[in-house]
């Protein structure tokens, strides 16, 4: 095993090999010895090791290989060039590997450079070729703005580049773009992940870079333009292909997008559960009211802040919607915003109607939800726009999701403010103790 220099604090250090540690042996995996061994049990659990074994984690040794991950990542390692999912993966088979062998990272530093063997041929630099709308090139071939080029779509720019595009038909999926459609292209260093994130980005700031100079020129502004990368094919008719490619032309791909997000499986149980669901009937009711309470009235602003954020293309401000999708409960003044929203979303997840968070999880769960406030502060207020992870969004989303559920058991339980909640939410973090709290708010 190699030894790598990476930057990690001592306490990054000791959290990692104190998980490394609890990994080791049987008592981080499940003793399966019939089937009802994994009743409840998530794919997540699963390790498979080379051999084609499977081991099967408990929630114990889940936790541990969280923790491994988190540390890693929030230590920055990789400086970026992985991302979570990245790291995720590449712990998975990293530690399946080691448990077959019967072996284990001694030390923090060990791990990391197992992982960095195993990620260094995904990092490397790969060029994009994106959809763009908005812009009509008039008796000119490209546009260059920096390294990056919006050029008219051309096979013999793939020639050019020396990729083997002959497997994709690339004339077909041509033909299948709209007239006012141009390739931006331009390249970025990191996994496939990071990569594509980072034209996502680059491409949008290309995007406004060209619609700012256009609105300072223009008598109307901006309010006439639409000028995107198209790579969700949310900004033509559902559909959009992109191609990118390694260096010297390896490892040519083509990617296809529809609408983002994928659909919703609803089969007959999942149905009968909604009919029959008491929340589904109160909030139909409240969609439909010309009257409602004050607390009516925040859930269905809260409805639409959630329904607007889950739908918004970047994350940044799909974290700030779902922030003012929670604010509509508890941000009823503007002194101690912070202590308040913590207070208010730990409580309800806890104390709610519906149950879901733990008792035990109660303090670390206030604390997560002040640095996820934090996270919506920096945007707002600094402008910040690459701090948000999709771990951020994904839980700051069920969090607020889980909220609004809360919420309309409080309206079935006579509940007619925000204020009631909020008040009740204070006492409850006032007197909370190991004895856990009672099943609603009262």
């Amino acid at each position: 095993m190699i030894e790598a220099p990476f930057s990690l604090s001592r306490k990054q250090a000791r959290t990692i090999e104190r998980a490394l540690f609890r990994l080791v042996g049987d008592k981080s995996f499940i003793d399966v010895r019939s089937i009802e061994d994994l009743k409840g049990v998530s794919i997540t659990h699963e390790l498979h090791l080379p051999d084609g074994r499977i081991k099967t984690l408990n929630d114990s040794g889940l936790e541990q290989f969280e923790i491994l991950v988190s540390t890693v990542y929030d230590a920055d390692s990789f400086h970026g060039l992985a991302d979570y999912a990245d790291l995720w993966d590449a712990s998975k088979k990293t530690f399946a590997e080691l448990s077959a062998a019967n072996v284990m990272a001694g030390t923090a530093q060990e791990w990391l450079g197992l992982l960095s063997a195993r990620l260094a041929s995904e990092i490397r630099s790969r060029t994009f070729v994106v959809p763009f709308v908005g812009l009509e090139l008039k008796g000119i071939d490209e546009l260059a703005l920096g390294p990056y080029k919006i050029i008219r779509p051309s096979i013999n720019f793939l020639d050019q580049a020396g990729v083997d595009h002959s497997w994709t038909d690339v004339p077909s999926k041509l033909q299948s773009y709209r007239c006012w459609e141009l390739w931006l292209t331009g390249s970025a260093l990191g996994t496939h992940r990071v990569a594509e994130s980072r034209i996502r980005t680059q491409s949008a700031l290309v995007a406004g870079l060209i619609a700012v100079v256009a609105a300072a020129m223009l008598p109307n502004g901006a309010t006439e333009l639409f000028i995107s990368p198209n790579m969700t094919g949310h900004d033509t008719d559902g559909r959009t292909t992109w191609f990118s490619w390694g260096e010297a032309g390896s490892d040519f791909a083509r990617h296809s997008s529809g609408l983002r997000g994928l659909p919703l499986p609803i089969d007959a149980n999942l149905r009968d559960q909604l009919v029959d669901a008491s929340y589904i009937t109160t909030a139909m009711r409240i969609f439909q009211s010309e009257r409602r309470t004050p607390l009516e009235e925040a859930v269905a602003r809260g409805f639409h802040w959630f329904a607007d954020a889950h739908r918004d293309p970047t994350q940044v401000m799909q974290l700030v919607k779902y922030w003012s999708c929670i604010e509509t409960l508890f941000s009823s003044d503007q002194e101690g915003i912070t202590r308040s929203l913590s207070v208010g979303v730990a409580s309800v997840l806890v104390c709610g109607g519906y149950g879901f968070a733990k008792v035990d999880d109660y303090q670390d769960l206030k604390k997560r939800v002040a640095k996820l406030y934090a996270l919506r502060s920096q945007a707002v207020h600094r402008a910040s726009r690459n701090h948000v992870k999709v771990r951020d969004v994904a839980e700051l989303s069920r969090f607020a999701g889980q909220l609004l559920l809360n919420a309309l058991s409080f309206i079935e339980d006579g509940y007619q403010t925000p204020a009631q909640i909020k008040e009740r939410c204070q006492r409850i973090d006032e007197s909370f103790d190991a004895r856990g709290c009672e099943a609603t708010p009262s």
